[in-house]
């Protein structure tokens, strides 16, 4: 497997009620004899900065390939996040071909995202 350690994803969620595709895996094509249609990524960090002068709050799920996004697969709800802040939260997440982080933000708020780790394709 080739690796790639680079920013897997970036989105701005200000404004943005419904919820915005951070990253999703990449499906690795089926070449040669034997090949495996596999991809696998870390995500290492994600990144929120709330770039306003008031509080805001985002909310994170990891829905994994093949599955209806629901209530179950929230990591961050409505987390708070001061004015002119910045998270950086360590998560280790190994996810599969498909699979997707979906990220958004409350009302108003100027929130940015940005994703960080190693695709293995």
């Amino acid at each position: 497997m080739a690796e790639a350690f680079k920013v897997l994803g970036q989105a701005d969620t200000s404004n943005t009620l419904f919820e915005t595709t951070l990253y999703t895996v990449p499906t690795k094509p089926n070449v040669g004899f034997a090949a495996r249609n596999v991809s696998q990524t870390l995500v290492a960090s994600l990144v929120v900065c709330n770039r306003d002068s008031s509080s805001g709050d985002y909310s994170v799920r990891v829905i994994p390939s093949g599955e209806t996004e629901g209530t179950k697969h929230t990591i961050f709800l409505s987390k708070a996040i001061a004015a002119n802040d910045t998270h950086v939260i360590s998560l280790g997440l190994g996810m599969q071909a498909g699979d997707a982080i979906k990220v958004s933000s409350g009302s108003g708020d100027d929130i940015s995202m940005s994703a960080f780790g190693v695709e293995m394709v």
